[in-house]
């Protein structure tokens, strides 16, 4: 996509946590998910991690 005569380029990394069913706090869920983001990004950019 170009703007403005700029190319413009977006990546995408997720990070995917799965609530089972269990009792778990919410923060625990989000750490989760953060930990699973920040996996995502360090193999390498446009990936989805789970965790």
């Amino acid at each position: 996509m170009n703007l403005d005569g700029h190319r413009l380029v977006c990546t995408l990394s997720i990070g995917v946590t799965l609530y089972l069913g269990n009792v778990v706090a919410s923060e625990v869920l989000l750490r989760r998910a953060e930990l699973a983001m920040n996996e995502s990004k360090n193999s390498g950019r446009d990936r989805l991690y789970f965790s």
